[in-house]
């Protein structure tokens, strides 16, 4: 799955959304599965983050097949991310956004 690099100024911005799975990362999360309001969504970085503030991080609706493929993607890297040792970076995303 890709964002379509359209920004994330225009979209509304969400709370309360909670990481399931993390598929990508770098200097934080880039891409993976998380749930708001009790459904699963795939997330993606927005592309007009900056170095040294918090990443946007755009919300898509998924099907329940989708979120399974997903989650088994996950699963697939967790013997890779287990092993790459965590450097203590903090991240904090600027906000959720539903596209």
């Amino acid at each position: 799955m890709r964002h379509d690099h359209a920004g994330s100024d225009a979209l509304p911005e969400v709370v309360g959304v909670e990481i399931v799975e993390v598929l990508d990362w770098y200097d934080g999360p880039l891409d993976g599965l998380a749930r708001h309001g009790g459904r699963l969504f795939w997330f993606s970085a927005g592309p007009d983050w900056v170095p040294g503030q918090p990443r946007p991080l755009v919300l898509y609706a998924v099907t329940a097949e989708q979120a399974a493929r997903l989650r088994a993607e996950a699963q697939r890297s967790e013997a890779f991310a287990a092993a790459v040792p965590a450097d203590g970076d903090a991240w904090e995303p600027s906000g959720w956004f539903v596209a």
